[in-house]
């Protein structure tokens, strides 16, 4: 984790933290009817979040803290709770900072992969400002980096990989990494071409 402030019922987010928590919300609790980033931590996104702490057996309080984050991004060994003195919804990351929504796609008929980021911090960054590491191994083994293209919307960042696989079928594998200046936050997708 780096740094995710504990999120509580009332906060509004003028960084982005409560937009990347609903989109979060969506991805792992598949709520149909939940598909708005309202950027306010209202009724239904407390709904989801204890909907959310239950199925994932964490203390069902409602507050996104470490515990709840961790779960949410998958992180394997969710942090044991504690006092860090954060004053609920006080918490602002200076700079550029994003996080990966864990939205991603690969779509063959146009060989290219898409994939998300939140931005959350104060600076949000312009289209092709960001340019992630973007390491993909192939079916036969070898490997190679690849460029991804950036479209910025505010909070919401968009990242696009074309002709990535150049028709070979078979399994791929890749490994996307935020730079250090904007988070450093990184995720691995794997996906087959047929």
């Amino acid at each position: 984790m780096a740094g995710e402030p504990t999120l509580y019922h009332g906060n509004e987010s003028v960084d982005g933290w409560v937009e990347y928590l609903q989109n979060m919300l969506l991805i792992k609790t598949q709520l149909g009817n939940y598909h708005y980033k309202s950027g306010t931590f209202d009724d239904f996104t407390l709904a989801a979040v204890k909907e959310f702490q239950e199925k994932k057996r964490l203390k069902v309080d409602g507050i996104v803290g470490d515990q709840t984050w961790a779960v949410l991004r998958g992180e394997p060994d969710a942090p044991a709770p504690h006092d860090d003195g954060r004053a609920p919804g006080t918490y602002v990351e200076q700079g550029i900072e994003m996080r990966f929504t864990n939205e991603i796609q690969y779509l063959q008929d146009d060989d290219r992969v898409r994939f998300w980021a939140a931005s959350v911090g104060t600076v949000h960054p312009t289209t092709g400002t960001v340019k992630p590491f973007v390491h993909l191994k192939l079916p036969d083994g070898s490997s190679r980096e690849v460029t991804a293209t950036h479209e910025a919307n505010e909070h919401n960042q968009f990242f696009q990989i074309n002709d990535i696989t150049g028709g070979v079928v078979g399994r791929y594998s890749m490994i996307i990494q935020l730079p250090m200046e904007s988070g450093g936050d990184t995720q691995q997708f794997e996906f087959d071409r047929t």
